[in-house]
């Protein structure tokens, strides 16, 4: 996602590369990510699986089925996460 955000800015300087992010979607391996705009959250899925005990054929624990929670699912939102626009110091 850093490079993307690199590519679209043209250049590595900092402030170019933060708005280059801003709103950016990356299909990354358990779905889409996005960078919030305003607060610049990732905003991202969750993968979650229950761990199994040995089995005859698992000599060792291991994940069952995982499920995919979308991060608009999992996410808070701006007002749950008390956030302010920036206003400088």
């Amino acid at each position: 996602m850093y490079l993307q955000a690199v590519a679209k800015a043209g250049s590595f300087d900092t402030g170019k590369v933060i708005k280059a992010f801003e709103g950016m979607q990356y299909q990354g391996s358990v779905g889409i990510i996005t960078m919030r705009k305003e607060d610049h959250w990732n905003q991202t899925p969750v993968v979650i699986g229950e761990v199994k005990g040995k089995t005859k054929c698992y000599s060792f624990p291991y994940v069952s089925a995982a499920d995919i929670i979308p991060a608009k699912a999992v996410s808070l939102t701006l007002q749950q996460s008390d956030w302010k626009p920036y206003q400088g110091r």
